[in-house]
């Protein structure tokens, strides 16, 4: 139910602002730089924790026609952009360890219609993204890599403002909608002369996220310096039960839920 009152609320959001005039922008810019993000990642069928910071790089190129024809009537910003982080958390759970490395890679496709509204730009927008997040532990023996992927639908809208002398203040609300999620645990790398296991394959079917982030920019000499404090939470349900086994004996895995929070801050250009 409050999944529905969330995305209820942001598309009559941008129902009640599609009747304000298409705004003039730049028709390419591209934006990139740095970032570090402190994570909180929880498995509860592992009864696992990750906490720890991840370091990373984001890019992002936007198109924005300036023709208005049938399609920049509905649709009139084209974006494409990935950020991709490192870090070794600290892992809580079958024993501490401070050797996990963890990758997240997230591509995105975002669709919008950039409007003009009390002296702001406000731009909807709806697409399509993709989450992977593994977790490595083949620095440490017996223990096997995780990896989880997100297939979802974002929803939301973004506001910026021209301020005095060349700043802009803007921000970003967004849902998520998983469409389908998939998590594989690599039990083939555990295996030895003993035992010989087969990989954990489970689908997860529910699940969302939420995202929030402040944009402070500054131009100068054509180039627009960027500072943007962000946070997101993902919470995923139960998965589904597949079958693994160990010496050719079968055997059922469900993983639990599960739930990333993200706190980082972004430093970048545009131009």
């Amino acid at each position: 139910m409050g999944r529905r009152i969330i995305v209820a609320v942001i598309v009559v959001g941008c129902l009640l602002v599609g009747s304000y005039a298409f705004a003039e922008e730049k028709i390419h810019s591209f934006a990139m730089g740095t970032e570090a993000t402190y994570i909180k990642f929880k498995d509860s069928s592992q009864a696992v924790k990750e906490k720890g910071m991840l370091y990373g790089i984001y890019g992002t190129y936007t198109f924005k026609p300036q023709t208005e024809n049938w399609l920049t009537k509905v649709i009139n910003v084209f974006k494409v952009g990935a950020h991709f982080d490192y870090g070794t958390p600290n892992y809580i759970g079958d024993g501490d360890r401070a050797d996990v490395k963890d990758y997240l890679f997230e591509p995105r496709l975002l669709l919008g219609k950039d409007l003009q509204m009390g002296g702001a730009i406000v731009t909807p927008y709806s697409g399509f993204g993709y989450r992977y997040f593994f977790s490595d532990g083949k620095a440490s023996t017996g223990f096997a890599d995780d990896k989880y992927q997100y297939l979802y639908l974002p929803i939301g809208f973004s506001v910026v403002k021209d301020l005095e002398n060349g700043w802009k203040l803007g921000g970003t609300l967004e849902y998520d909608f998983l469409l389908k999620g998939y998590y594989d645990q690599a039990l083939s790398d555990l295996s030895d002369s003993s035992f010989t296991y087969t990989d954990v394959k489970n689908t997860y079917k529910s699940g969302n996220g939420v995202r929030l982030a402040i944009n402070l920019e500054k131009k100068a000499a054509g180039i627009d310096w960027i500072i943007s404090p962000y946070a997101s939470y993902w919470s995923i349900g139960k998965s589904d039960t597949a079958t693994y086994s160990v010496n050719g004996v079968p055997f059922t895995y469900q993983d639990g839920k599960n739930s990333m929070l993200e706190l980082g801050l972004r430093m970048g250009m545009k131009f």
